[in-house]
């Protein structure tokens, strides 16, 4: 019995890495910032280029293509290359969770983002081991084409399956996003939660609240080491002096000493959250994230999230102290 589904479950595992590669690299192609998930998945510099991200979203749908449409052993070869490709990735997300970086990942392009952590690293695990099958299957049983024409019922089963978890996928992300905003539009005026935070090198641990008490201030969430953090921390002095009267702080889950051994930009704003105090509250996990605290002790505007919403943020923040000023 277990022989006969043998042929069955690892033609599924080649189905299922071909669908998933599909998926991605056509997500990754309609992705706006295709960039941003190469910065903050700490891709090297030298490689992150626009050109570059989109060669690789097409290469995945290439290889999504050739999985299912070359003949053995040329197919074979193919699914050695996912092999090494998903542990690529394994191996990215594996760095960041050990590092402790909190950053999000658009692993998936434009069908959403999520943040880097254990559970994206077993996501992982379980799509490489996935993908080792569709080796074995490809080794063993040859060309897929064939085959499919066996099982058509089973196969349409799997597709259907597959293609209703995207969507799924896809419809949930919207929805989330409608909720997140419907809940930023309550609670905006908020007071500023009580949550313990160090603002200074060596000091005790403080209430957000009363760090923040009679003065404007805003919050950037950031992590050393992520790429599109380095981009907010590169502004970090034109916005600190463009914003007279408002108190910038940079939010990190690093102490004081170790965040500016590797952040020298970030000396004097540093603002340390113990076990993610304010990252939590908000629910910011990942990061580059913004909060605006307003001097009366509630909340003035944001969350926001991502490098190009911060700038914008920060924006907005400039024009309405400038029609103040006024």
């Amino acid at each position: 019995m277990l022989g006969a589904m043998l042929p069955e479950a690892t033609l599924a595992a080649t189905l299922v890495t071909a669908v998933v590669l599909l998926v991605s690299g056509v997500a990754k192609v309609l992705d706006r910032e295709p960039l941003a998930s190469w910065e903050a998945m700490g891709v090297p510099e030298g490689l992150r280029r626009p050109e570059l991200a989109r060669a690789h979203a097409g290469a995945e749908v290439a290889l999504g293509v050739l999985l299912l449409a070359l003949p053995a052993p040329w197919a074979t070869g193919v699914a050695v290359l996912v092999v090494l490709l998903f542990a690529a990735y394994l191996v990215l997300v594996a760095r960041l969770v050990r590092r402790g970086e909190q950053v999000s990942c658009h692993c998936f392009g434009a069908l959403g983002s999520g943040t880097v952590d254990r559970g994206t690293v077993a996501r992982n695990v379980v799509l490489l081991l996935v993908a080792g099958l569709a080796v074995l299957d490809l080794a063993v049983q040859g060309w897929v084409a064939p085959r499919l024409g066996e099982q058509a019922g089973w196969v349409l089963a799997l597709a259907a399956t597959a293609v209703v978890t995207v969507l799924v996928v896809r419809g949930s992300s919207s929805s989330v996003e409608e909720v997140d905003q419907e809940e930023l539009d309550d609670y905006l005026r908020l007071p500023i939660p009580d949550v313990p935070v160090v603002d200074e090198p060596g000091g005790e641990q403080r209430s957000l609240r009363e760090v923040a008490a009679g003065q404007a201030m805003l919050l950037l969430l950031l992590s050393s080491g992520c790429g599109s953090c380095r981009q907010v921390t590169a502004r970090l002095p034109e916005w600190v002096e463009a914003l007279p009267g408002l108190s910038v702080r940079v939010v990190s889950g690093i102490p004081h000493a170790q965040t500016v051994q590797f952040e020298p930009q970030w000396e004097g704003l540093v603002l340390y959250e113990p076990q993610a105090s304010v990252g939590r509250v908000f629910g910011l996990m990942g990061r580059p994230a913004a909060v605006l605290l307003g001097a009366d002790g509630l909340l003035a505007g944001g969350p926001v999230k991502g490098y190009r919403a911060i700038a914008q943020f920060v924006d907005d923040i400039r024009d309405e102290l400038d029609d103040a000023a006024r």
